[in-house]
């Protein structure tokens, strides 16, 4: 029997000019080994979508983000097949603009790499492009 599940996700695209900070997973992640993305991860059970953004922003990149402006830009969606089932993910995606690129970054266990990144850049895949094209139409 397969065990298909959901869940709802956060992304929190940390923008300064025209650049995003971008993560590189690690090698021994499960489902996206040495991709790169944007700081993001699942929302909790009782959390407010506020306190996931907080929470998730600090735990992969260190970075405080009360006292920057934040908004809403839109909602991606997608699955992954596994043996053991299917899992879908809605995943609703922000934007943080800061004043600078200097900023206190401290990378979680699952990044080894990070990078300011246009959108342009090799660093930026189909889906990432998709959040800043929301951004930046």
């Amino acid at each position: 029997m397969k065990n298909n599940k959901w869940q709802v996700c956060i992304c929190g695209a940390i923008k300064c000019n025209n650049e995003y900070l971008m993560v590189k997973r690690s090698l021994d992640d499960e489902d996206c080994a040495g991709f790169w993305e944007m700081p993001s991860g699942k929302l909790e059970f009782g959390e407010t979508v506020e306190q996931g953004l907080q929470r998730e922003i600090i735990e992969e990149v260190g970075i405080d983000i009360n006292q920057f402006h934040k908004q809403i830009i839109g909602v991606s969606e997608y699955y992954s097949e596994k043996p053991e089932g299917t899992k879908y993910s809605v995943q609703l995606n922000y934007v943080i603009e800061v004043p600078t690129k200097e900023l206190p970054i401290k990378l979680s266990e699952e990044h080894t790499a990070y990078v300011w990144a246009t959108r342009d850049s090799e660093y930026v895949d189909e889906f990432i492009t998709e959040i800043i094209d929301a951004i930046e139409p």
